[in-house]
């Protein structure tokens, strides 16, 4: 059989780099999805006096849903329903206009790995991880100081391995969505450094979260599920000497895998 027939092509496999199976569960519980069921053919041989008779039929066997199964359920239902993004939010508008909002992205993204504290307040909590991903969009150092003060391009952040029950925000005034991260590090123990002054010299946010304590890591291509925790169109980054604002989120990822 020719490899490119239908019959003959195979399943590409999925690495997960992380998966939150506790809120996966949870959600797929919601929509029914933790059951599934195998088919398969039985035939049952006879023997009468006319001659041998085969006679086949379907049976169907119930097992729980793997962990893949329910995020590939859970995907669907929230694209039936029209719950997804399937790109990055181009503004605060784009990232609040559901409740919850989830958001499905192939994108590139660096580690920034943080130590917590032994007294964390979450007991056996040792280390968090932040996925980085700077935005889409190549920053525009020509434009007018007018149009360069208009937010454009989304600066995301992903923190694994916690969520608060929170729901999605603004961050107003000053704020941004990276001290809304900064202040939950914080609170975890997993922020030893400035946790102040981001808007101080307009540094990357891969910069301000080393200088709060977090290690840098690799920059890989992942595909991931994520929701909203805060989202503003405040933050300010230099780029080769001339300030350029940007908007910025920080969300809860379900999953994450390589692409």
């Amino acid at each position: 059989m020719a490899m490119g027939s239908k019959k003959g092509q195979v399943k590409a496999l999925t690495e997960y780099l992380y998966l939150d199976k506790s809120r996966i569960r949870s959600y797929a519980e919601q929509i029914g999805a933790t059951l599934s069921s195998d088919k398969r053919p039985e035939w049952k041989v006879g023997l009468s006096l006319t001659g041998p008779s085969v006679e086949g039929k379907q049976s169907e066997t119930v097992r729980p849903t793997t962990d893949p199964e329910m995020v590939d359920a859970l995907v669907a239902h929230l694209t039936e329903h029209g719950s997804l993004l399937l790109s990055r939010p181009k503004s605060e508008e784009d990232a609040l206009a559901h409740q919850p909002q989830f958001v499905l992205e192939t994108m590139q993204a660096r580690q920034i790995i943080f130590h917590c504290e032994p007294q964390s307040v979450v007991t056996g909590l040792r280390d968090l991880v932040v996925w980085v991903s700077n935005p889409i969009e190549k920053p525009d150092v020509t434009l007018s100081e007018e149009k360069r003060y208009r937010a454009r391009g989304m600066f995301v952040y992903l923190l694994v391995g916690f969520w608060d029950d929170e729901q999605s925000t603004r961050a107003y005034s000053m704020n941004t969505a990276l001290n809304v991260l900064l202040r939950t590090l914080e609170s975890l123990g997993a922020n030893k450094g400035e946790s102040d002054g981001t808007r101080r010299d307009f540094a990357s946010p891969t910069a301000i979260l080393e200088r709060a304590g977090g290690f840098r890591g690799e920059v890989r291509t992942i595909r991931t599920l994520y929701t909203v925790r805060a989202v503003s169109e405040n933050k300010v980054v230099s780029v080769e000497g001339t300030t350029i604002r940007c908007n910025d989120l920080f969300g809860y990822p379900l999953f994450i895998a390589t692409a």
